[in-house]
């Protein structure tokens, strides 16, 4: 299994995981899944390599974006259950798969076989950019990607560089490279992704064989995306020779027809001339006959602002009326209520002393009788 199977967009990461179910996991693009893998790689070629702790510990410190990512944030305020030990089982098996990568990579040939491989990839390119048949689409991915194929192995002759750092570097950090879902921010990664300690202390072996697996993985890509963008061409190069056709039919006809009915139009352009003469005098009539209409219709709406400035005032004059006519009944019902207070006091005092003297005889008479 090489290194492309890791990082292709459906990618078998542990369990039923692909980065597409990665991408739903944590939130992410599926490119920010392949730079995953590719730090993964980097700390395991590490000499010594780093542990799994140390691994994602690393990755989580060197980028606020994955720690925010393995944390959830991504995802928004609810998470599943299950979420952080599905993330274990993720970085378990990207770290275990890349152990093993290590192990197979380092049995295979380095030196003579990268340096061929160079030299073949720039005989292609030489050899592809002088051909003018291939569309400017796919010759445009072509350099994208080969660009920094280039930039990455000719780090293998400095033995001071590192590798694999340059290599994602330019890879990964680069503004102008594409993926399935059009250009690829990269303001998430740090500027040095893979850790310090690993420059300067990979032999020149292991610097040829993190070379082979970048290549592996570039080889991959490139197929993909040119075939990808080959594929893309023909078929907006058919589309577009399509429309050009039936836009160029449509046009023939269109200019038969325009021909047939210039004739026409040259022998009625008189007519109209004569009909255009008689319609402009008609017209000024008509315009002597607004104006007219006009001075009417400003002397009735001079009239009809005088009738409503009297209706206004005959309005405001009842308004006071019916006003003052409301002050009066409220004035008179207070009166009558006053009155009618007035007149329960007296009845309720004679009242009083009227019972008040009818108790006050009775006493008299019982005492008499006493």
């Amino acid at each position: 299994m090489a290194l492309n199977t890791l990082i292709g967009p459906h990618a078998n990461i542990g369990g039923n995981y692909t980065t597409l179910t990665m991408h739903a996991l944590l939130g992410c693009t599926e490119n920010e899944i392949k730079r995953l893998v590719v730090l993964v790689v980097g700390h395991v070629w590490e000499t010594p390599p780093c542990s799994f702790q140390q691994t994602w510990s690393l990755i989580g410190q060197s980028s606020n974006f994955w720690a925010e990512a393995f944390a959830g944030r991504l995802r928004g305020p609810r998470l599943p259950d299950d979420f952080h030990s599905r993330v274990e089982e993720v970085q378990r098996h990207l770290y275990d798969e890349a152990v093993a990568k290590k192990a197979a990579w380092q049995s295979a040939s380095t030196g003579d076989v990268v340096a061929e491989q160079v030299q073949a990839k720039r005989r292609q390119i030489e050899d592809r950019d002088r051909d003018d048949d291939e569309p400017e689409l796919v010759k445009r991915v072509k350099v994208e990607e080969d660009e920094p194929y280039l930039i990455s192995s000719q780090t293998v002759e400095t033995p001071t560089e590192n590798p694999a750092a340059t290599h994602m570097s330019r890879t990964w950090d680069d503004d102008n490279v594409e993926c399935d879902g059009g250009p690829v921010p990269a303001p998430h990664l740090p500027p040095t992704e893979t850790p310090a300690s690993l420059t300067g202390t990979i032999g020149n072996q292991t610097k040829h064989t993190i070379m082979q697996a970048m290549e592996i993985f570039l080889e991959s890509e490139l197929k993909a995306r040119v075939e990808e963008a080959r594929t893309q061409s023909r078929h907006e190069t058919e589309l577009e020779l399509q429309d050009k056709a039936k836009i160029l039919a449509e046009r023939e006809l269109k200019l038969r027809s325009q021909e047939e009915q210039l004739s026409g139009l040259k022998d009625t352009l008189a007519l109209q001339e004569k009909a255009l003469a008689a319609q402009e005098k008609k017209l000024a009539a008509q315009a002597k006959n607004q104006a007219s209409q006009e001075k009417c219709l400003a002397g009735e709406v001079s009239i009809q602002e005088t009738a409503k400035l009297a209706l206004e005032a005959q309005e405001v004059e009842a308004d006071n009326e019916r006003e003052k006519q409301q002050m009066a009944d409220r004035m008179a019902k207070m009166q009558r209520d006053s009155d009618q207070v007035k007149e329960k006091a007296q009845w309720e005092s004679e009242m009083t002393e009227r019972i008040r003297q009818e108790l006050t005889e009775g006493m008299k008479r019982a005492l008499a009788r006493f």
